[in-house]
């Protein structure tokens, strides 16, 4: 697989630190055979954004997408989104919760107050006391006014000021109601009800026919209100008709999440399914994958009503004590009145999927809106899924670098930003701070250290960085000689004698990108040997005349070296150069990539399939993936090579029989570059995002 670009450093030594064998991408050179092991492809994830999505809201014109870096605000008719934080007026950059009001203000809360935004004039207020993030943000109905819960209880924002009530009661979940009714979902005391009058809150608990007392999911369907969670006996829904609630067991395949009303219907769901739910009167059980058995009898008690006002405490929403000497009645001494027959929900698997990850669910008249940790949010439609994705991972990504150290990766793309990858999502890599600088390539050196290779706008410099502990520290930096602007790279390898092998590019003045050989770079020295053809330059130090047209390198063994280039496959053995053309037998000689196959061979990615080299001669096999235009390759260290082409990764060696495409997890099909981390894992870039393939 092909290395690529990096960037900033200071004029430190670098001495014992990049002392460095190959790349860790390519595997073992050379040595006795590696013990192989099945690869078997087991899992997929894929990505596209570094902004998890934290909230989510939509008007008519716009959807809302609340992240850690800003507020995302996509023009639905354009399909363009723009960034707003605190340099546009949001008190923070890290969004909490996200609400749109009848009058079109897009409401944003964060750790530093909320605001109210409309046409991007901001109004700020203070911090919702109801404890360190929100799980429900409500506007009411005259735009002014707002409601926030958390897990220290719920607020009110009126007059520019917070009233605060029930600060020991968790709120899970708001909804209101057209009327303006007030809806409250709470964890371990049931469901609140908070009239237009906003004088009282009617708590509704098993008495009033309401068994979930913790709140997960809240909704108002076109009939009531709905919400899923738990109670005593296990997970609830309970569903309130305008006059009473009915309670039901829930029996699904997974613990539900959450409840939204989109549109004219209405979905539970949890991770990436979504069920659609339909209330009627039928007769008989209930149908689907969700099954809500009703388990209400009876007639239940008045909810039980307290005064709103500021100072409400919880302990206000808690079972009176009983007199001294009362006797409490058992439940077989109550009287068993008949009441109505609960309404029948029947639930339909949705023909859509929800993206991995989900992080945020709403719902809104227009539909229903996911938004996801790292690949961005969806708007679904009467069935219809418009994918929202600022696609910034991958934005102007050339190729593919990445290295690992401890749980931490760092993922390079040629481009102005790197990513730290902590297991589960990826966040910038503060590697170069300088205004138009580059990160050209990521990679460990020989003691697991990572390394990255960058540079700034202008001049010939490219520096090294290490981190340790999340922070980048300049260690070393290198003039690197172009003929015009700033060096641009193709490859970067470390040698088996620990020298850096640079394949260099840069853009001409029609703004072409021109190949320029490949430099060798002793990092501890400080000394350059330029590989390439034509403009000797006597005060230039030149070594081997390798082709000029060089897009990747591996090293077969200490003494021979493979390049792959736009006019055939040169070999590098003890200092002389052979370039394989199709006089030789290969059947193209712009190759893509090169790389070590199995058995020693050297294997080379071309537009008519992946070629082979046994020593002797090149064979281009026309089954099994080989004939398929192949884009990358990589080789990891238990005797997998792996073929990046149009159709998915494919490995070849003791692995799976598939290949690995869109149906099982890539963004799609067309692979860019791939590489193979320390960890095993296989890493692909395609022009949608960044795949990673587990063993």
């Amino acid at each position: 697989m092909r290395a690529h670009p990096w960037g900033l450093v200071g004029a430190v030594t670098i001495a014992s630190l990049l002392s460095c064998g190959p790349h860790a991408r390519r595997g073992a050179t050379g040595g006795d055979p590696v013990a192989r092991q099945t690869f078997s492809g087991s899992r997929v994830r894929s990505y596209t954004d570094t902004f998890a999505v934290t909230s989510i809201a939509d008007s008519p014109t716009s959807l809302f997408i609340g992240t850690a870096h800003g507020l995302l605000r996509w023009e639905l008719g354009s399909g363009k989104f723009n960034i707003l934080t605190s340099h546009d007026g949001l008190p923070a950059d890290r969004v909490a919760a996200l609400a749109v009001d009848g009058q079109g203000g897009v409401w944003v809360a964060t750790a530093k107050g909320l605001s109210r935004g409309v046409r991007s004039a901001w109004s700020n207020f203070p911090v919702a006391p109801v404890g360190e993030f929100l799980t429900g943000l409500q506007p009411g109905l005259d735009g002014r006014s707002v409601w926030a819960g958390g897990p220290e209880g719920l607020a009110r924002l009126r007059g520019g000021k917070w009233e605060r009530y029930l600060p020991d009661t968790g709120v899970t979940a708001l909804a209101m109601a057209p009327n303006g009714v007030v809806w409250v979902g709470t964890s371990g005391k049931g469901v609140l009800r908070i009239p237009r009058s906003y004088d009282r809150i009617e708590q509704y608990g098993a008495a009033q026919g309401c068994e979930t007392d913790v709140v997960r999911g809240l909704t108002i369907t076109d009939k009531g209100v709905l919400a899923v969670g738990d109670g005593p006996a296990g997970p609830r829904a309970a569903y309130h008709d305008g006059e009473r609630f009915f309670s039901y067991r829930i029996d699904a395949p997974q613990v539900l999440e959450w409840a939204a009303r989109a549109g004219k219907d209405t979905f539970i769901g949890a991770g990436a399914a979504a069920y659609e739910v339909t209330i009627s009167d039928k007769e008989g059980p209930p149908t689907g994958p969700v099954k809500l058995a009703a388990v209400t009898t009876g007639q239940p008690k008045p909810p039980r009503t307290v005064v709103l006002k500021p100072e409400l405490a919880s302990a206000t929403l808690d079972d009176p004590v009983p007199a001294p000497g009362a006797q409490p009645v058992k439940a077989k001494d109550q009287p068993k009145e008949s009441g109505p027959r609960a309404p029948r929900f029947d639930t339909l698997e949705s023909a859509f999927r929800l993206p991995d990850g989900v992080t945020a669910v709403a719902g809104s008249e227009r539909g229903l809106l996911v938004g996801s940790r790292f690949l961005g949010s969806v708007r679904i439609e009467n069935g219809v899924v418009r994918t929202f994705r600022a696609s910034d991972l991958v934005a102007g990504a050339q190729r593919l670098t990445v290295a690992c150290k401890g749980d931490d990766c760092y993922l390079a793309t040629g481009g102005a930003r790197a990513w730290r990858f902590d297991g589960q999502a990826f966040e910038v890599a503060s590697i170069d701070p300088e205004i138009g600088s580059r990160v050209l390539a990521v990679l460990n050196d020989r003691k697991g250290e990572v390394l990255a290779i960058h540079r700034g706008a202008k001049g010939s410099e490219l520096r090294i960085s290490s981190v340790a502990d999340g922070r980048w520290t300049p260690v070393s930096m290198q003039s690197v000689a172009v003929p015009l602007g700033a060096p641009e790279l193709n490859f970067a390898e470390f040698s088996p004698d620990g020298h850096l092998w640079l394949g260099l590019r840069y853009v001409d003045k029609a703004k072409d990108p021109v190949d320029h050989g490949a430099a060798e770079v002793d990092l501890d020295a400080g000394h350059v040997v330029y590989h390439r053809q034509g403009d000797i330059d006597m005060k230039t130090s030149f070594g081997a005349a390798l082709p000029n047209d060089m897009v990747a390198m591996y090293w077969r063994s200490t003494k021979e070296a493979w390049f792959a280039t736009r006019s055939g496959a040169a070999r590098l053995l003890d200092g002389k150069v052979r370039v394989f053309t199709e006089n030789d037998g290969m059947e193209s000689e712009l190759i893509y990539d090169i790389e070590s196959g199995p058995d020693h061979e050297v294997w080379v990615a071309t537009r008519h399939g992946t070629g082979r080299y046994d020593g002797k001669r090149w064979s281009f096999p026309k089954m099994g993936p080989f004939y398929l235009p192949a884009t990358s390759l990589a080789h990891d260290a238990r005797g997998h090579t792996f073929l990046g082409t149009e159709k998915g990764v494919f490995c070849v060696g003791d692995c799976a029989p598939d290949g690995i495409d869109a149906a099982h997890g890539l963004l799609d099909n067309s692979v860019l570059d791939i590489t193979v981390d320390p960890r095993g894992r296989v890493w692909a870039l395609t022009a949608k995002g960044v795949s990673i393939i587990e063993p």
